[in-house]
């Protein structure tokens, strides 16, 4: 036996590869395994110890009615609690810049001390501080929040819907603090609301005494002896269950003390209502009358006012008639004196001219006789002179004396004739200065009596401009009273509306207030541990998810690990024939001979499966507690190692090889020792398919022959590498599948399926004009190309056990709806049209709950109404739960009439300066709660699914290994076969890098066989690991893109080439003598 074991580590060293092949493969299947086996109770084990170190509650209490102090108790009384934790929580929305969240409102105890057993969900602090004053407040960290806010910053708070926050908290503006984690919330699924989106975004956490109630929302209890128990275990529950049948016992008893009050009060709240709803009716119906009468009184006004101006038109119109009929007279005689003043002036001129040229002849008459006068006057001095002179004779004297008296004669006789021309020419001269004077006196009246008259019609056209003045003053006063007047009819209008729909809701509460009083049951107590929780039982169904695929996916690691094994064992027995069969003849058991090949399955089995379990348990735990962690908010992963999986893992590989190892040596050891010692006899030789076609087979060259022998000859070999490549190809296909399925969502849902980019939330209790003005607005704001108005509601569906979100789309105009969303089929993109006889609901809500076309299912309305609705059409539909209705549909099953929540706005630009603009003008309108661009979420979830990527990594690197050892071991059995046929070949003058190709060939085509088929697997792989991965609002897609497919090959390909480069050196060192051995 020593001998045996020396002989067995000699065949260890002396065939390290081979050793290296089964140790590898069996490390693989061992590490995938035991990894992911323990990736399950590892995930709860890291899960269970956060939930113990911040005292995750064990047990919480819900009452339809709330809970009291005395309820408290008797609670506290109850045998095995540990601590009790009465508390508040509110949904409230929170506005931080363009957008609105639904945030939990969560209470932290005045005791704050870790070791305080009432201190439960415990804030894990991560920045800044707790709270210490009542207007103080921390919010979610990690990120898996959706909302956030920097240290410092002001939330205020706002209920949603007619409630006064007043009511409950103290004050409605908390500055945050600090940012924590807790154990109550590990997902970024927070549960639905009835307020705003409907989703819960977010919690924040404030001092218990900042709420202002006397009956607690909520109670959570932990139970004693539970700490050191894994709460995902049985042994918990065993635990826990009696706990919760005596509250439930209790809670029965409790229930009915408030009930009866619930109902009177109920009762007295419904009369109440009833009266204040008449009384309204009364205070409208009086209001619009009295608004009528004033608007007929202003009608009768306003027609009054026309008749008297227009009758002043006309009165003014005559009189300015008249007037301008005296300014035409006035016109008329001004000319016609004008008229006979020109011809005055005309015989003026004439008789002027005539009597200054008879004034001129006098005048050249006096100037004549004064020209004779002058010469008589001459003569008259010379006379005189000449009698003056004494020398002068008597006669002469007596004639001069005759002279001169003839000569003073004739001057006093010009002097006569000038006096009688001087007096008609003064004469005429005075008449015509008078007639001068007189034409100008005429002139100047006329002339005063036209300035009269241009004065006058001056007056007249300034007369008309004021009355017409007075006129369009008139008229704009009677046009602004008609325009009052229509303002009014329209704001009458307007309120008759309003007030109808204020009205008829009102009614329609008031009657189903009182079937609700009708059907008010008893007070309820719901006693609910963690199997309710819904982050509990949702981190514990991902981990079974993988304790799912930890079922199916390391087989395949096991099944290949088998068949390497028997191929390596089966070739390591054939090569020691003769020694077996001189061991045998030596007189050897067969028990002792096995021992040797079992001895080194044993040892790479076992070195394998210690490697593969070290490997296992620190690797695939870490990675896959790494991935899920995306969607978690836990602290690092604890490493365990669990001995049962170790021991199961190493077990099943240990076995598989001694299996595999006994198949091979037991055929061997029933020969005879004569036979064994005897070579094996090769296979006959036989004709291949391909023979018979010699339009195919002439062509060959003779490698090419041989190579397509030996694939179809060696069927085991086939069908081992086929398997193996096969493998490795579907690895490869699942990790690019998975990428393409999770990177196809925010295209098809934000691009395809949703064609508006922008959703706006009216606020509450705004009317139907107000809400068509906010329409009109946002319409005239650029880049904006359309817009509707859509009722959306935030309902709940119960999916296997869960309460699950579900928003209740009720489109205004149902052919105008098809431009914003697509309902469509996803496989076929049939469009799905929405009826009024039922609803039509997303994919993954029709697959969760099981349902199809023609079906009923039960869905609660914001308003708490459970109803039953047929499913009429089923859409695609990716993120999210969606159900469509018919306004006549909503109406005819909730009794309510739907009224428009949110408008959809459709863009032609998602750039973010163009968004942000757009943002900052429309959160700037009277009426808008919040806005949500959809660019931001397809980008968040995106970044979301990018962090996947490393997944991808992991099984390209598990493919590589696969392909990697297969085609190495079958590689390296091919070769130790055909030693002596290589050497031959080689001896016959083939180059190396000849019998490479002779060699390799087979490989290649044997790798690209395997990938085909890979890809088969592949897909099938794909869409397991989509099933049962997929999240509870989120449908992942089924696309694998062609490229991924090419890419998968590709890589396939590139292994198997890699290998050959690997295996080539080998190929390069075997001896030429080799040939020359003899077989025997």
């Amino acid at each position: 036996m020593r001998m045996l074991i020396k002989d067995t580590l000699r065949e260890i060293r002396k065939s390290l590869g081979r050793f290296f092949s089964i140790f590898a493969i069996v490390a693989i299947g061992v590490a995938f395994f035991a990894g992911v086996k323990a990736s399950a109770p590892i995930m709860k084990s890291t899960a269970d110890s956060y939930f113990d170190d911040y005292n995750l509650m064990d047990i919480r209490l819900l009452s339809t009615l709330g809970f009291t102090e005395d309820d408290v108790k008797e609670i506290r009384a109850i045998p095995g609690v540990k601590g009790l934790f009465a508390t508040h929580t509110l949904d409230v929305l929170v506005k931080q810049n363009t957008q609105e969240y639904v945030m939990k409102v969560l209470t932290l105890p005045d005791n704050l001390d870790p070791n305080n057993p009432d201190y439960m969900n415990q804030a894990v602090l991560i920045e800044g501080r707790l709270p210490e004053n009542e207007n103080e407040c921390v919010i979610e960290a990690g990120k898996i929040s959706h909302f956030d806010a920097d240290i410092g910053t002001v939330l205020t708070l706002n209920s949603g819907n007619d409630d006064e926050l007043s009511d409950s908290l103290k004050t409605t503006e908390f500055t945050v603090v600090g940012k924590v984690n807790n154990p109550y919330y590990l997902s970024y699924q927070k549960g639905s609301s009835n307020i705003g989106s409907g989703t819960i975004s977010g919690y924040l956490m404030i001092p218990e005494s900042a709420f202002d109630q006397d009956i607690y929302t909520d109670i959570y209890l932990t139970i004693d002896n539970v700490k050191g128990l894994n709460s995902y275990d049985d042994d918990y529950f065993d635990v826990i269950d009696p706990i919760t049948d005596q509250l439930e016992a209790l809670g029965k008893i409790r229930s009915k003390i408030r009930s009866e009050d619930v109902k009177n009060s109920a009762y007295h709240a419904y009369v109440d209502g009833w009266n204040a709803f008449y009384t309204s009716k009364n205070e409208a119906d009086q209001q619009l009358a009295e608004a009528q009468k004033t608007l007929d009184r202003s009608f009768v006004d306003l027609m009054q006012g026309g008749a008297d101006l227009d009758q002043q038109k006309r009165d003014f119109d005559l009189q300015i008639a008249q007037a301008k009929r005296q300014l035409r007279d006035g016109r008329m005689q001004i000319a016609n004196a004008w008229s006979s003043y020109d011809q005055q002036v005309l015989a003026f001129e004439k008789q002027k001219s005539e009597a200054l040229a008879q004034i001129q002849d006098a005048l050249d008459q006096v100037d004549e006789a004064k020209a004779k006068r002058q010469e008589l006057v001459g003569n008259q001095e010379q006379l005189k002179l000449a009698l003056s002179n004494p020398a002068m004779s008597e006669v002469e004297k007596q004639m001069a004396m005759a002279q001169l008296e003839q000569v003073e004669a004739g001057i006093a006789k010009i002097d006569e004739s000038l006096a009688d021309l001087e007096i008609p020419v003064d004469e005429v001269m005075s008449q015509l200065n008078v007639g001068e004077q007189q034409l100008m006196a005429g002139k100047a009246e006329i002339q005063q009596n036209e300035a009269a008259l241009d004065q006058t019609e001056k007056d007249l056209d300034k007369q008309i401009d004021d009355a017409n003045q007075q006129f369009r003053d008139a008229q704009q006063t009677l046009d602004d009273g008609w325009a009052a007047y229509d303002k009014g009819v329209d704001e009458l209008a307007k309120n008759r509306r309003i007030t109808d729909e204020q009205l008829l809701d009102a009614m329609e509460e008031l009657e189903n207030a009182e079937a609700d009083i009708l059907e008010i049951e008893d007070c309820e107590w719901y006693v609910l541990d963690r199997e309710s929780h819904y982050s509990y039982m949702d981190y514990g169904s991902a981990a079974d998810r993988m304790g799912a695929i930890a079922e199916v996916f390391p087989l395949f690691f096991f099944l290949v690990a088998a068949l390497i094994c028997l191929t390596t064992m089966t070739r390591m027995v054939d090569e020691q024939r003769g020694t077996i069969g001189t061991l045998k003849a030596l007189g050897y058991s067969k028990v002792k001979i096995a021992v040797k090949y079992l001895c080194y399955a044993f040892l790479s089995s076992f070195g394998g499966s210690v490697i593969g379990v070290l490997i296992g348990f620190a690797v695939f735990p870490t990675v896959i507690y790494t991935a899920w962690n995306i969607m978690y908010e836990l602290p690092p992963v604890q490493l365990q190692f669990i001995p049962s999986f170790a021991l199961q893992a190493s077990l099943a590989a240990i076995l598989i090889t001694l299996g595999a190892t006994i198949a091979a040596v037991y055929k061997e050891l029933m020969e005879t020792p004569a036979l064994l010692m005897r070579p094996k006899a090769p296979k006959n030789g036989k004709r291949v398919f391909l023979e018979r076609i010699p339009l195919i087979w002439k062509h060959l060259s003779f490698s090419k022959k041989v190579t397509v022998r030996n694939l179809i000859r060696y069927k085991k070999r086939f069908f081992m590498t086929v398997i193996g490549i096969s493998g490795c190809t579907a690895l490869l296909v699942a990790g690019f599948g998975i990428q393409d399925s999770i990177g196809d969502i925010v295209p098809k849902q934000f691009e395809e399926i949703q064609n508006y980019q922008v959703n706006i939330e009216f606020e509450k209790n705004l009317n139907v004009v107000e809400k068509e003005d906010i329409m009109k607005t946002v319409e005239q704001f650029s880049h904006v190309s359309d817009t509707m108005e859509i009722a959306q509601y935030n309902g709940t569906i119960d999916v296997k056990g869960k309460e699950q979100s579900v928003t209740i789309i009720v489109p205004t105009d149902v052919d105008k709806f098809k431009e914003f969303v697509s309902l469509r089929t996803r496989r076929s993109h049939t469009p799905v049209e929405i009826t009024d006889d039922g609803a039509v609901i997303s994919e993954k809500l029709a697959n969760d709950l099981g349902v199809g076309i023609g079906d009923l299912i039960e869905c609660e309305n914001s308003d708490y109404l459970v109803k039953k609705i047929k499913v009429v059409g089923i859409v695609e539909n990716y993120v999210g739960h969606y159900l469509y209705m018919s306004e006549a549909g909503y109406k005819a099953t909730y009794g309510f009439t739907s009224k428009a929540t949110n408008l959809f706005v459709k863009t032609d630009s998602t750039e973010s300066q163009v968004e942000e603009n757009l943002g900052n003008h429309i959160t700037k309108i009277d009426g808008v709660s919040s806005v949500v661009f959809y660019s931001g979420t397809a980008d968040s979830f995106a970044d979301t699914i990018k962090s996947l990527g490393f997944v991808v990594v992991v099984l390209v690197i598990s493919a590589a290994l696969l392909a990697f050892v297969v085609l190495y071991n079958l590689t390296n059995v091919n070769i130790s076969e055909r030693i002596r046929e290589i050497a031959t070949i080689k001896v016959l003058g083939f180059y190396d890098n000849e019998v490479s190709s002779y060699v390799f060939r087979e490989n290649l085509i044997l790798s690209f066989i395997g990938a085909l088929a890979g890809l088969a697997l592949g897909t099938l792989l794909h869409r397991l690991i989509m099933s049962i991965a997929e999240l509870d609002s989120v449908m992942f897609g089924r696309t694998i893109l062609l490229q991924s497919y090419v890419l998968s090959v590709i890589i396939t390909m590139f292994f198997s080439w890699l290998v050959a480069k690997v295996m080539h050196h080998k190929l390069k060192t075997i001896p030429m003598v080799e040939s020359l051995k003899s077989v025997e």
